[in-house]
């Protein structure tokens, strides 16, 4: 009987947070800061990170959030966050990506308060193309009381609510998003991604849907791996996770009354007054044993190790956040040398996610490199990866032949599309339709691009009759492959001419590449080049465009 109304209870405490899920999110919002794409390149460059590695189209606008969201208990409460978002950009509905962060003991060390370099990577999301969040979690930044640390439940609803929020900020500034979204998190916020994928797979994908996620050096095997680690007889690198653990969940699972009841002295007397959400960690750290299993009174530990169902025991079960199976496309990254998080949690997690039928999960080895260090190559992997899965404004390459004569109709156009989501609708004002156009008079065609997120991209070919320099521009030059991703190709079929410029123009008309001709077939390499359309400049025509992918 008892097992009936506790998952009563369960179902009721659930049902109240989805059936919630089309209130007012938002309780205020404010603009923090907006950087031009200019001052984005220069704030990277001054952080250490050449710009040209993230993907940077567009300037920035950050706002601070306060939202509401639940409690464990799922009784309402409020939380705070950072949503920032690309100015002027050029699609029509951008996904959505949350970033989960680090632990963080003080309150005000949140992303809501600018604190920290990890808002970085959540500009270099929203400069390319995204509604970028970072929620700060319960009880930090703006949110009452103290914060549960490695709480998966209350870390999954700070997420859901702050997408949710971002969806209804979307809609009030009159910019669209899609159905695309990928969560993201290092640390503390590796076990945070993985909490928040794994509630909204299993109980809102009616709402919403996780395109994919990148978990990165993550405690996923609480119970397991991390407690091994943290019961180790040897020193642990970062002593207050435990202290922060144990007094930060203690509302919850009502661990003790008094702490004297499972920390031995000094700790029962001196940790408390520091678990307040203002001491820093390197406070905490000085009045804990590194070892820090000592910190226990004995009778505690045994209890532990004997007792199958103790309390700590379950909390750990609870907040695992591995067992279950990931139906989107997932990259667990880690380093091997983290002496805060053992990369063996990854380990347990895939190894799980894999026996039970994942067929989208995989890992990534950052490198030989300790907790902090792997944070930023493994930040920058993921990003590409999510670059490459993501809708991104459409690019238009086009090639054409000119009509023989001035009263001839045998031009014929190819219109190469980039980004947007297929399926494309084109249309043309000559009532044609197709990438591929034939029998065409001298004149200017317009046409119409619709893709499958209704977003849409217009523009004109001109098609003229031939003379020597459309002879060279058009059928005499070749680039291949288009688009490209490394190298290009370059064919000169005729009136060849060693020694001659080659040089390669961007959209804004700046030259950002040049060679010299030197034979009728050479290879050069574009992947240093950004993504977009350039056209292609032989000494002083301009020829083929192509498109860098």
């Amino acid at each position: 009987m008892k097992t009936r109304k506790s998952a009563l209870v369960f179902y009721l405490l659930f049902a109240s947070f989805f059936c919630a899920t089309a209130q007012t999110r938002i309780v205020k919002d404010s603009l923090l800061f907006s950087l031009s794409r200019t001052q984005l390149d220069s704030f990277y460059n001054k952080n250490g990170i050449p710009p040209f590695l993230l993907g940077l189209d567009y300037g920035v606008k950050a706002y601070k959030v306060i939202y509401r969201t639940l409690n464990y208990d799922s009784t309402p409460t409020i939380a705070s966050g950072l949503i920032m978002i690309p100015e002027s950009p050029e699609y029509c509905k951008l996904p959505i990506s949350s970033y989960q962060h680090g632990t963080s003991v003080r309150k005000k060390d949140v992303p809501s308060r600018l604190s920290g370099n990890e808002k970085l990577i959540t500009m270099a999301m929203a400069s390319a193309g995204m509604v970028s969040c970072m929620p700060d979690y319960l009880g930090m930044g703006d949110g009452p009381g103290y914060h549960p640390y490695q709480n998966a439940r209350t870390e999954a609803f700070s997420v859901i609510d702050i997408i949710r929020a971002a969806k209804e900020f979307c809609d009030t500034m009159k910019l669209g998003y899609s159905d695309q979204l990928f969560l993201v998190g290092y640390s503390q916020g590796g076990h945070a991604t993985m909490a928040a994928h794994k509630m909204i797979q299993e109980q809102l994908s009616s709402e919403m849907k996780v395109t994919a996620s990148a978990p990165m050096s993550g405690a996923y095997d609480m119970s397991g791996v991390q407690t091994v680690q943290l019961l180790k007889d040897t020193p642990y690198a970062s002593p207050y996770y435990l202290p922060y653990l144990i007094f930060g969940n203690n509302p919850i699972y009502h661990f003790f009354t008094n702490a004297n009841e499972i920390l031995r002295s000094p700790y029962d007397v001196n940790l408390p007054p520091l678990m307040n959400g203002i001491a820093n960690s390197n406070a905490i750290n000085a009045k804990m044993n590194d070892t820090v299993k000592l910190i226990f009174r004995q009778e505690m530990l045994d209890s532990f190790h004997a007792n199958p169902n103790h309390f700590f025991k379950v909390f750990l079960r609870d907040n695992d956040v591995y067992q279950w199976v990931p139906q989107s496309p997932m990259r667990m990254y880690y380093c091997t040398l983290d002496e805060n998080v053992p990369y063996e949690n990854t380990v347990v997690a895939y190894n799980y996610f894999k026996a039970n039928g994942a067929t989208q999960v995989d890992t990534v080895n950052s490198g030989a490199l300790y907790h902090t260090p792997c944070a930023e190559p493994s930040l920058i992997r993921a990003k590409t990866w999510f670059d490459e899965k993501k809708d991104r404004k459409m690019e238009i390459a086009e090639t054409h032949q000119n009509a023989s004569a001035a009263n001839s109709a045998d031009g014929t156009l190819h219109l190469d599309i980039a980004g947007g989501r297929k399926p494309f609708t084109v249309s043309w004002d000559n009532n044609m339709t197709g990438t591929d156009l034939m029998g065409l008079a001298p004149g200017t065609y317009t046409y119409n691009i619709v893709d499958s997120n209704l977003c849409s991209k217009t523009g004109t070919v001109t098609i003229s009759f031939t003379n020597a320099i459309a002879q060279l521009t058009k059928e005499q030059v070749s680039v291949y492959p288009n688009p490209t991703t490394n190298t290009i190709t370059i064919f000169i079929g005729q009136n060849f001419e060693e020694g001659k410029s080659i040089t390669v123009i961007n959209t804004l008309g700046e030259e950002v590449k040049r060679w010299t001709t030197k034979n009728k077939v050479q290879t050069e390499t574009v992947s240093d080049l950004a993504a977009g359309v350039y056209t292609l400049k032989i000494d002083k025509v301009f020829t083929q465009q192509f498109i860098k992918q």
